[in-house]
């Protein structure tokens, strides 16, 4: 079997790049950034690149930004089945496959990829694979190019180095009817091997995205983030080379030649030749790079705050600056455009988490020891994004809530206390009511020793 995936040789090129600048983004996300630096340095200063090697120095921006934005699994999600029973079973289930972990690591990676894939897999057990867009690449159906007729993902590499995500022998190749494993040179796939049938009867790989596809299945964006760390990197290092030669300087001599032996040091002295006749005068003396250090400083922080105020960070967020908020509040404020933004994600997360569930369900319906129906009522309830707030603040807006009648006193001690039920958390009540008869400022009791 020799079929070619791609009729035309530019698309599967294209495809190539593609998957090449996803593989940089995630490089760039896990601070994997000297190898795209050195290259840069080459580019930009053939004749001094090597030299400049020992002053590299990378930022992990992309890394900051990505996590700042991350936010939407940050309280959690909640999903239930409607049936009591079998909602008990899916809770063990996806505490056992770190669902949680799972989708913070997803919204990370929909944030830095805009697309990110999640399959059930069993192999000792039921588990969870993220499929990242360098890993794969997929044959859109020819009527509705943002649906796929075709997946596939890698799973055999024979080198996997920055820049050559491509150098891949082994693929699995999902389509609605069977599962296999491939071989893909070129645009070409050959050796197919280990057919089985597909019991989902459609791909079962879940992807979540942020926003809508509209003419392909891939979306069509850059990373403008990782652009500004590659900018960052090179003046960071350029900023530190020229530290190194503002500490050195450098004697310069008029009248000698170029041959003559310098000594060097402050116990070495220089006699300059003199001659009358000629018309420049005999000098020396030790010059200093000046560079101007803090404009170039200032600038790269410029390029770095302005990158994360670009996706709705403000400065004083991102640069961790409590002290410039007094409440909780104030640092919601802040990152409204991320909350705005967050919450606008959910829209599409809701359809995913949905879609996973019920391909873990038939999974485990298959391959463990309880059955789930084939139609599922599923609920998805996503946790309020809150932030950090002071204890004075806190109980004012406690104060606040009691004297609205909008929240009791219960309600605080089961939010102070998670584990506990509300009829715990009501005799708790009544032994702070008891202690509080009991050991009252000006009337304590005798048990304190104060009379």
């Amino acid at each position: 079997m020799n079929i070619a995936i791609f009729k035309e040789e530019a698309k599967w090129n294209a495809d190539v790049a593609r998957r090449e600048a996803v593989a940089e983004w995630i490089d760039y996300y896990n601070n994997n950034q000297e190898y795209y630096l050195k290259k840069a340095l080459r580019e930009n200063y053939p004749k001094s690149a090597a030299d400049m090697y020992k002053y590299i120095m990378t930022y992990p921006l992309t890394q900051r930004i990505i996590d700042d934005i991350s936010m939407l699994f940050k309280n959690g999600v909640e999903v239930t089945l409607d049936k009591e029973k079998l909602n008990e079973i899916l809770q063990e289930i996806l505490e056992n496959i770190q669902f949680q972990p799972v989708l913070d690591t997803v919204n990370a990676l929909v944030n830095l990829t805009h697309k990110v894939g999640v399959i059930p897999q069993w192999r000792d057990g039921l588990e969870l694979d993220i499929i990242t867009p360098d890993k794969c690449f997929v044959v859109q159906n020819d009527d509705n190019p943002t649906k796929i007729d075709e997946l596939y993902y890698q799973i055999g590499i024979v080198v996997d180095s920055p820049g050559k995500s491509e150098r891949v022998d082994e693929y699995v190749r999902w389509t609605p009817e069977t599962q296999s494993v491939v071989e893909v040179k070129d645009g070409r796939i050959a050796n197919e091997r280990d057919i089985i049938e597909n019991r989902f009867k459609e791909i079962p790989v879940t992807f979540f995205t942020n926003c809508l596809n509209v003419d392909s299945f891939w979306h069509d964006k850059g990373q403008p983030i990782v652009h500004s760390n590659k900018i960052v990197n090179q003046e960071l290092t350029n900023y530190r080379l020229m530290i190194a030669y503002q500490a050195f300087s450098t004697l310069v001599a008029v009248g000698l030649s170029e041959e003559s032996n310098i000594p060097f040091g402050p116990q070495f002295s220089l006699k300059l030749p003199f001659d009358p006749s000629d018309q420049k005068t005999p000098d020396a003396k030790y010059i200093t790079p000046n560079p101007a250090l803090e404009k170039v400083w200032n600038v790269i922080n410029d390029i770095i705050l302005h990158t994360a105020q670009s996706v709705g960070l403000s400065a004083e967020s991102f640069q961790r600056q409590a002290s410039s908020f007094s409440s909780g509040y104030q640092l919601k404020l802040s990152k409204q455009d991320v909350v705005n933004k967050t919450i606008q994600d959910r829209q599409y997360y809701r359809i995913a988490i949905k879609d996973l569930i019920e391909n873990i369900c038939k999974l485990y319906t298959w391959e463990g020891d309880k059955t789930f129906p084939d139609k599922l009522e599923i609920s998805v309830d996503f946790g309020e994004i809150e932030f950090e707030t002071s204890p004075k603040e806190r109980e004012e807006l406690r104060a606040m809530q009691l004297n609205n009648g909008t929240s009791s006193v219960i309600d605080f001690i089961m939010e102070d206390n998670p584990d506990l039920t509300r009829e715990q958390a009501v005799e708790r009540y009544k032994e702070i009511e008891a202690d509080k008869g009991k050991y009252v400022i000006g009337g304590l009791a005798e048990s304190m020793g104060v009379e």
